[in-house]
């Protein structure tokens, strides 16, 4: 768990979070025989984890990094841990707000030695929203990046992971910019 949060009276507030979740562990040589698979990556919720409040210009940002799976050899190999990010803020004191949420799915863990693709780890999912109303100008910015598939050297992949992006913005007085990218 994180979060941040600055105030000014009328100054520049800029708030910036990162969180990321761990890698699962690996399961090394021969794994099949033990029984032991490898560990999944942690996931990420960020909600709102940044705040900061003045009558000058406000920057929030918030980015979510789920873990990778842990790889194995001829065995399970660990799933890529999701990643939500969601930041949603009315504000009508400060002279201008950028909002950016940013999630990325953590990777799917490698499989080497195995025959099957389903041995491969699943990519982690990555979800992302940003909403911003303001009095003066808005700038609003959600990122998200679905998890790439594990490898493997002996079958065929799986698919990346998910992603779904959105951004909405509004003012009552000002310019307004809205920007929702997706990479899944």
């Amino acid at each position: 768990d994180a979060s941040g949060r600055a105030s000014s009276g009328s100054g520049t507030v800029s708030v910036n979070l990162t969180l990321s979740g761990g890698a699962g562990g690996i399961s090394s040589y021969d794994g099949a025989a033990s029984g032991a698979s490898a560990g999944n990556g942690a996931s990420v919720v960020l909600g709102n984890a940044v705040e900061g409040s003045t009558t000058g210009a406000l920057s929030l940002s918030q980015q979510a990094y789920g873990g990778a799976g842990g790889y194995a050899y001829n065995a399970q190999s660990g799933s890529g841990g999701n990643a939500s990010s969601s930041l949603v803020l009315s504000d009508s004191v400060a002279s201008s707000l950028s909002l950016y949420a940013g999630a990325n799915g953590g990777a799917g863990g490698a499989n080497y030695g195995g025959s099957a693709s389903n041995l491969v780890g699943a990519a982690g999912q990555a979800s992302a929203l940003a909403d911003g109303q303001g009095s003066g100008t808005v700038n609003v910015y959600s990122y998200a990046s679905g998890g790439d598939s594990g490898n493997t050297n002996s079958a065929a992949t799986t698919q990346g992971g998910l992603a779904s992006s959105i951004a909405r913005g509004s003012s009552s007085g000002g310019d307004v910019a809205v920007t929702a990218r997706a990479r899944g």
